[in-house]
C-alpha cells in the first residue's frame, strides 16, 4: 500500500494496533499537509468505487446509522448535512460544550454497529474503520464547499437513489447560505 511507504519513508513503522499514529501525528504541519493532499484523494475513489464493507447498501442498516447520526442533535452536538452511502459516511457534526469529535465519532459507530450487528444476526464491527476522517472548516467559503461535496458524493459515486441516504441540515440554509 503507498501509505504504509510514505509512512516508511518518513520513519513510521505501520502496525495494526494504530501505534504508528501518535508518531504520524507528532510530524510537522507542512509534512501532514503534503500526506492528506496525497492520499486524499486516493481514499475517496477507492470509496467512491464501491470498495470495502458495503453493509449501509441495506436500507434497514443505512436506516440505524442515520438515527444514530441524528440521536444528540443539540444536545452533544450540531448535526449537519449528512449522507450515509454503501461503504462510507460523509457527516456535518459540531460539538458543543465539553463534547469531543472523537468521542460522538465514537459513540455514533459503537451504537450503530450493536444495532446494525443485532438486526443482521453478525457480530464485531466490521462497518467502520478504527480512525474517522475529520476536518476543521474554518470559513463560510468552507462549510459550502463541504456542504456541496457531501450532496454531490453519491451522484459522483453513480450511486442509484435507494443505494445512499442524503439528509440536508435545514439550519444550515439560514446559518450559511
Amino acid at each position: 500500500m503507498q501509505q504504509r511507504q510514505w509512512l516508511k519513508e518518513h520513519g513510521i513503522e505501520w502496525d495494526q494496533d494504530g501505534k504508528w499514529r501518535n508518531a504520524f501525528d507528532a510530524l510537522p504541519a507542512p509534512v501532514l499537509f503534503e500526506f492528506h493532499k496525497t492520499f486524499n484523494r486516493a481514499i475517496q475513489t477507492y470509496l467512491d468505487t464501491g470498495y470495502g464493507s458495503c453493509v449501509l447498501k441495506d436500507s434497514a442498516s443505512r436506516k440505524i446509522a442515520e438515527d444514530a447520526i441524528r440521536h444528540f442533535h443539540t444536545e452533544r452536538f450540531w448535526q449537519g448535512d449528512f449522507v450515509v452511502m454503501p461503504n462510507h459516511v460523509h457527516a456535518r457534526i459540531t460539538p458543543i460544550g465539553q463534547f469531543e469529535l472523537d468521542g460522538i465519532h465514537k459513540s455514533v459507530k459503537r451504537f450503530s454497529s450493536r444495532n446494525i450487528n443485532e438486526a443482521r444476526g453478525s457480530t464485531g464491527n466490521k462497518g467502520w474503520q478504527k480512525e474517522s476522517h475529520d476536518h476543521i472548516v474554518r470559513s463560510l467559503n468552507q462549510v459550502r464547499l463541504h456542504r456541496r461535496y457531501v450532496a454531490e458524493n453519491p451522484t459522483k459515486a453513480k450511486l442509484r437513489t435507494h443505494e445512499y441516504s442524503y439528509h440536508r441540515a435545514p439550519w444550515m440554509d439560514t446559518w450559511f447560505e
